[in-house]
């Protein structure tokens, strides 16, 4: 019979095995997060695109107003006319993450009730190589949801978030061949139906969730170097890339309805 001090003794240090296994266990499962970059608008960071459609009787006028979710966001205002306007941001040279996951992060705050048949978006896409433009590349309408807002004329969408700063995020993987991620944000209209309200975004965050790094505290300071696709400048201030990974699998709802036809 063991003595009861030593089976204390024994039983203790069982429990001890036990921890530590769990933790080298668990530890080997976890990957480091990896913060990519991050856009705050506390800065006018350097866009990868600014597109404007072919069509609309008032373009977006984009600007970087207070307050945002912290400090300074991203602001789209055209309140009578209408358009289908995006610009965006881009990273190249991923392929060394292939089959990473990657999760994109936006803050978004977007009027309800509005009365107007508009819609507001977050869209990312992943490519071989850059595409030439884009802008008309987001147009083709096979970019995915991080968020989409829509009014209700539309039918798809929620018509806002009662203009209160949420965040809202995407998790993809990066398919062997892909070395670039794009990130879109659209604000639109239908033509003819007199503009649409207010539309803001905030604190974009790239993060690789199977990265090498340590996890990094969140800063606001802008980390990203972009090259821009077009001659535009922007306006002064006033996954496999398995794309069923997402919550909202289905094809862009905005495709096409929105295109001008005279």
């Amino acid at each position: 019979m063991i003595p009861h001090r030593l089976r204390s003794f024994l039983d203790w240090h069982r429990v001890q095995a036990t921890l530590l296994g769990c933790i080298i266990f668990f530890g080997t499962q976890c990957s480091a997060q990896e913060i990519l970059a991050v856009v705050d608008w506390e800065n006018e960071p350097s866009y990868a695109w600014d597109h404007d459609s072919p069509w609309g009787s008032q373009h977006a006028t984009w600007d970087r107003p207070e307050p945002g979710a912290v400090g300074k966001c991203l602001r789209a205002v055209h309140p009578t006319g209408d358009c289908k306007d995006n610009r965006g941001f881009a990273w190249t040279n991923l392929g060394s993450r292939a089959g990473h996951r990657l999760r994109i992060r936006i803050s978004m705050a977007c009027p309800t009730g509005s009365g107007k048949t508009y819609w507001m978006e977050t869209s990312y896409k992943s490519f071989v190589n850059a595409p030439g433009n884009y802008g008309e590349d987001y147009d083709l309408g096979d970019w995915n949801e991080v968020k989409w807002f829509n009014g209700p004329a539309l039918g798809a969408g929620a018509d806002g978030n009662n203009n209160l700063w949420q965040e809202y995020s995407a998790v993809v993987v990066l398919p062997n061949n892909h070395n670039v991620v794009a990130v879109g944000f659209e604000t639109g209209s239908s033509e003819g139906t007199g503009g649409a309200p207010e539309m803001r975004w905030d604190t974009l965050i790239l993060e690789d969730l199977d990265g090498t790094g340590p996890s990094v505290t969140r800063t606001f300071t802008p980390t990203v170097t972009l090259t821009r696709t077009n001659t535009n400048p922007p306006p002064p201030p006033t996954k496999n890339f398995d794309l069923h990974s997402n919550s909202n699998p289905h094809p862009h709802p905005c495709a096409n309805r929105h295109e001008y036809t005279a």
